[in-house]
């Protein structure tokens, strides 16, 4: 018998619990289908799932206000982020 490595990203599985209540359990059985998927050489993680008004509005003013390329075009209230949907 082959003996499965757990390649769940623990920071991963605790982002997944801000998205919205509605979408956790879905969102759970994506991120472990994906990790399935994977060869044991790399593991899955979520950068973000929730991000407040100021963290967006941070990314947003990047390569507009502040230095480096722009990462984003929506501004707070703008994200699927901020609601908790992505």
């Amino acid at each position: 018998m082959i003996k499965r490595i757990e390649m769940k990203d623990k920071i991963t599985l605790e982002r997944i619990k801000e998205i919205s209540p509605e979408l956790q359990a879905e969102l759970s059985l994506i991120y472990t289908e994906a990790c399935n998927a994977l060869t044991g050489k790399a593991i899955l993680r979520f950068a973000y799932v929730f991000r407040s008004f100021a963290e967006q509005n941070l990314i947003y003013s990047q390569g507009r206000t502040r230095p480096g390329k722009i990462v984003t075009n929506a501004k707070a209230g703008q994200s699927m982020h901020n609601f908790r949907y992505a």
